[in-house]
């Protein structure tokens, strides 16, 4: 029977890969330093930097905006799927003819399993033209776990 050169190169690497596969190894070495974790620089904020995510599927956040009589009020919300804690950061700013303003909170917050949980409440008046942007930001000891952003 005659094997051609393809099928005598892939019976080699099977027999490579088998062996290798059989071959005791040495454990990995521990990291040296453990990884640093990301964080938000504190300052201006920039809602157009990419923020990295981690552990997302249990937490979920929201920016609840409802018109008022002058403006809209935004509400951020939080809920998770279990017990979480960390710190969080709303940053509002409010665009028109005249220029902008903005308005930063922040604070602890701790969530209780499949609780929705408000942290904070801010109202803007609304001019004729004005546009408004919202970002909501939650992170705790593992990175930023949630990111919300919403515009006008």
């Amino acid at each position: 029977m005659r094997i051609g050169l393809f099928a005598a190169a892939a019976l080699a690497a099977l027999s490579a890969c088998a062996a290798a596969a059989t071959t005791p190894q040495a454990p990995l070495a521990p990291l040296a330093a453990p990884l640093a974790s990301p964080s938000i620089a504190v300052g201006e904020p920039n809602p157009q930097a990419p923020v990295p995510v981690v552990a997302r599927a249990s937490v979920s956040c929201r920016i609840e905006v409802t018109p008022t009589r002058h403006g809209v009020r935004f509400e951020p919300t939080a809920q998770s799927a279990t017990a979480l804690s960390g710190g969080y950061r709303f940053v509002t700013t409010r665009t028109d003819a005249s220029g902008s303003s903005e308005n930063e909170q922040g604070g602890d917050f701790n969530l209780r399993p499949h609780a929705r949980t408000v942290l904070s409440s801010v109202e803007l008046s609304m001019d004729r033209g004005a546009r408004y942007t919202a970002l909501l930001i939650l992170e705790n000891e593992r990175g930023v776990v949630c990111r919300r952003e919403v515009r006008s």
